[in-house]
């Protein structure tokens, strides 16, 4: 089963701003991260039990060759990009972030 996948403006926000600054970093990375991103993105939307729950009712998936994680909601048929974040942060401002 297929959920709909809905990316909370945040998360958007997110995702740019980390392009952005991995493209200043090398050329051509910022893409390769929107890329790693779409992936995780698609096994979410494919499969969104498969990552445990990490805090309260969010759970995690992680982007491959980046240390960020994708912080998400279940609910019946859809789910809830919240937020994606650096995971090098402390637990606490990570919990911080979702609330």
């Amino acid at each position: 089963m297929k959920y709909d996948l809905i990316v909370r403006s945040v998360a958007e926000k997110d995702i740019w701003q980390v392009a952005w600054y991995y493209e200043q970093q090398v050329n051509g990375l910022g893409k390769e991260w929107i890329m790693c991103v779409d992936d995780a993105m698609s096994s979410i939307e494919t499969n969104p039990n498969i990552f445990s729950k990490y805090y309260r009712e969010y759970r995690r998936g992680l982007v491959r060759r980046f240390p960020y994680g994708i912080f998400y909601i279940v609910d019946e048929n859809t789910v809830s990009v919240v937020r994606i974040l650096d995971l090098r942060q402390s637990p606490n401002v990570l919990t911080e972030s979702l609330k």
